[in-house]
């Protein structure tokens, strides 16, 4: 991982444990793994693959999505980061519920296209 890779996983971290008001000890705890794996990607050092999947499960995230974040992958442009997001919370779901949100979707859509106009 560069400095700047670092840097922005650091950055990337603080905000997701942000969003969900954790510390880093609750994050590891979640994890289920050691705090010190958390302490050192906070100084730099690139936590190995198996740490940012369990990363990645405490923040019910694709794998991939820390991977990336982690610098372990390419990062995608901001678009296909979220479908890969998107692919990976509706995996979870019942049909019903998948089929609820393609209906709020598409009538956010139709709302949308009816402003316009």
């Amino acid at each position: 991982m560069s400095a700047d890779d670092s840097n922005e996983f650091i950055v990337w971290l603080d905000t997701q444990l942000s969003e969900r008001n954790w510390s880093d000890h609750q994050l590891a705890r979640q994890a289920g793994i050691s705090h010190s794996v958390i302490s050192k990607a906070r100084r730099g050092i690139t936590p190995k693959w198996d740490a940012c999947a369990a990363i990645a499960s405490a923040l019910d995230l694709p794998p991939e999505v820390v991977f990336r974040e982690a610098g372990l992958l390419p990062r995608l442009p901001p678009s296909q980061g979220e479908i890969e997001e998107w692919r990976h919370l509706l995996a979870q779901l019942s049909a019903k519920d998948r089929y609820e949100l393609l209906q709020i979707a598409r009538l956010k859509l139709r709302l949308k296209r009816k402003l316009k106009s």
